[in-house]
């Protein structure tokens, strides 16, 4: 048996639906940039923060947290940070996705507070949303956070089939479309999957300079920060260009870019464009 069939036999993503990845933290790292970044961009606004995990501390309004978070995400968006975090942590990613890459523009800047549901959107399968289950999620903690923390998962979950799950859309009572709460990627129409089934979920401790890689069938979710610190934390969905998936989501614009691509597919591509009529 060839490694390359090994690898594709053996792969714990395959098995568990999810795998941690290392990603490099050093000082000159992108990671550490978008750390350091956001960071003095809150101290901006909260002159006395000297950590992301104290976060908590100084902003105890809901209302002042939303109007925050919109800032902070509106920041780390038009940086394009997951750009160059993705990009040079190609190497630990492409064995599980492949080489003709595509990264989703406006990834979801997360940041919840200790013992605040509020702050999270619960457990879920982004499949149940209309996303194609060829796209993985990369969980990226943006500061140092424990077990109780961090985002769990259900081992095992991404090849349960929907109808054994039970679970019902509802309207929320907090978020509609297109509201300042969706933007931030919390549902305006949640999928509740029963208590019975949750949980099963586990806490994966991902520390700063670890990614948790995901499949979008697998049922993941936090519902409350268990922990003393805020999670600041991105996750951002990567797809083979090759596969099936929607590029345009709610809206006209497309929601992934290209970030590699092998020359087999860019000159099949160029075909296809001049024979088009």
């Amino acid at each position: 048996m060839s490694e390359r069939k090994k690898i594709l036999n053996n792969n714990y993503l395959i098995n568990n639906g999810w795998i941690k990845v290392k990603l490099n933290n050093s000082k000159k790292s992108a990671l550490h940039h978008a750390h350091v970044s956001i960071l003095k961009f809150l101290k901006k606004l909260i002159p006395t923060l000297t950590c992301l995990e104290e976060y908590h501390k100084y902003i105890m309004s809901d209302n002042d947290h939303l109007e925050v978070q919109v800032l902070v995400s509106d920041y780390f968006q038009n940086k394009n940070f997951i750009y160059d975090i993705v990009y040079e942590n190609l190497s630990n990613l492409t064995p599980f996705i492949g080489l003709d890459l595509m990264l989703q523009k406006k990834p979801y800047l997360r940041i919840a507070r200790p013992m605040k549901i509020i702050d999270n959107i619960g457990f879920h399968r982004d499949t149940s949303y209309g996303s194609s289950p060829y796209e993985l999620s990369l969980s990226i903690p943006l500061c140092n956070i424990t077990k109780m923390g961090s985002l769990s998962v259900i081992s095992k979950s991404h090849r349960w089939p929907d109808i054994d799950l039970n679970s019902k859309f509802i309207d929320s009572d907090r978020v509609t479309k297109n509201s300042k709460l969706h933007k931030l990627g919390f549902p305006y129409s949640p999928i509740i999957i029963p208590n019975t089934i949750t949980r099963q979920a586990n806490p994966i401790h991902t520390k700063f300079g670890e990614g948790l890689l995901f499949s979008l069938s697998l049922i993941h979710g936090q519902e409350v920060n268990k922990s003393r610190f805020t999670r600041f934390q991105t996750d951002v969905r990567l797809v083979n260009s090759l596969a099936v998936f929607n590029n345009h989501r709610s809206s006209a614009a497309e929601y992934y870019e290209q970030l590699i691509e092998t020359p087999a597919t860019y000159n099949a591509r160029y075909f296809q464009a001049i024979n088009t009529n």
